[in-house]
């Protein structure tokens, strides 16, 4: 049986990489602390309601770096 190769088309938009305004990785970890940091800024200040919006973002940020990664090594 003949294995079937994805191409790019076959993909979500968020794990395409592209010219068109896709993040890279290096973005992907500047999002991620940027999320964290102000996820303990937030936390600090009291204000859970934000925090958790940013915790939300940055276990996103992490979770897509990880696809992203295993997509490649799987030769998607």
């Amino acid at each position: 049986m003949a294995k079937h190769k994805k191409n790019k088309k076959d993909l979500p938009h968020w794990l395409k990489k592209g010219k068109k305004g896709k993040k890279d990785e290096g973005e992907d970890v500047n999002s991620e602390s940027a999320n964290i940091v102000n996820y303990i800024k937030s936390i600090s200040e009291k204000n859970y309601a934000k925090a958790n919006k940013y915790l939300h973002a940055a276990i996103e940020d992490k979770m897509k770096s990880k696809i992203r990664g295993t997509a490649s090594t799987m030769e998607f």
